[in-house]
């Protein structure tokens, strides 16, 4: 088997390629007939649709886990692909034992008075930009478009971005979460369990706390092998991470998952959930930690 992308430039009769390769190289594709998209939700996006676009390929074939996606681009994937032809929901799946059976548990975490005062400060100072130019937020692009764009000229939604910063930081560095993964952690002391964190400097945080083994998109792809060999083993019983494990890696199996931050796609709940499910004798647990009355407890809600 050819791989294609990473450093290697190997051409077989069956070839991997990347999809940032593919999109450099599309002429490579024209000797293939038939081409399978894994994790086709990424293919709709500007850089990689030209993979599909430009390639004379007949046979395509897409897989996905989670296809919808925020900006509805998804509808897109029946012209780059085809009709989908096969959808089972997970609870389809656990009813027939390829999934195991689980549990979803949120955890609501409260702010002290004063990081709720701190909090509803910028939170005051954000809302009053938008109303004062009358903008309204739909979406996480809109949000790059209307606020991120315009913050580098406007020193008003400048301070309305780091006003949102602010908060957010606050909400998702609540102590007590930190106070609650150490109450999980005592609890499922025997168990494997993995923490996801939406933000690198989260991991970091309880990394540096509980000293736990972590992966991030800095970690070195050795040392990124070597821990996930170890915690397949049980050497390591424990592992927290960032976005870089939600797909496309064989994540050994485990019975609890964290998901201490998280952002409000679907998709990405999904594949956090789906880390725990391979079948087993034990119900799986999936504890969400969600600060009260904070845009977590909203983001949580529109992810459900």
């Amino acid at each position: 088997i050819g791989i294609y992308g990473g450093g290697e430039k190997e051409l077989k009769p069956i070839t991997i390629i990347t999809y940032d390769s593919a999109a450099i190289y599309p002429r490579e594709l024209r000797r293939f007939g038939l081409l399978v998209f894994d994790e086709c939700h990424h293919l709709p996006a500007p850089s990689y649709r030209l993979i599909a676009e430009s390639a004379f390929t007949p046979l395509r074939l897409g897989l996905s886990a989670t296809p919808e996606r925020s900006d509805m681009a998804h509808l897109d994937l029946e012209r780059l692909i085809g009709p989908e032809v096969y959808r089972r929901s997970p609870s389809d799946l656990t009813g027939e034992r390829y999934l195991a059976q689980y549990e979803e548990v949120r955890v609501d975490i409260a702010l002290s008075s004063e990081d709720e005062a701190r909090y509803n400060e910028q939170r005051r100072t954000y809302r009053s930009f938008l109303q004062r130019r009358r903008i309204h937020i739909n979406s996480p692009e809109e949000f790059q478009q209307k606020i991120i764009y315009m913050s580098a000229r406007d020193a008003q939604a400048r301070e309305a971005m780091l006003a949102w910063r602010e908060a957010r930081n606050i909400a998702m560095n609540a102590p007590a979460k930190y106070a609650e993964i150490e109450r999980l952690l005592h609890t499922h002391a025997n168990d494997q369990v993995i923490i996801f964190s939406e933000y690198n400097q989260v991991v970091d945080e309880i990394r540096r706390r509980f000293c736990l083994p972590s992966i991030t998109y800095k970690t070195p792809a050795d040392e990124r092998r070597a821990i996930l060999e170890r915690f397949r083993s049980g050497q390591y019983t424990k592992l927290v991470t960032g976005r870089v494990l939600n797909e496309g890696v064989d994540v050994p199996d485990c019975r609890v998952a964290i998901i201490v931050s998280g952002n409000s796609t679907k998709r990405e709940y999904i594949q956090r959930l789906g880390r725990v499910l391979r079948p087993k004798a034990q119900h799986a647990l999936l504890y969400e930690l969600v600060t009260s009355g904070t845009t977590e407890e909203d983001i949580a809600n529109r992810r459900r």
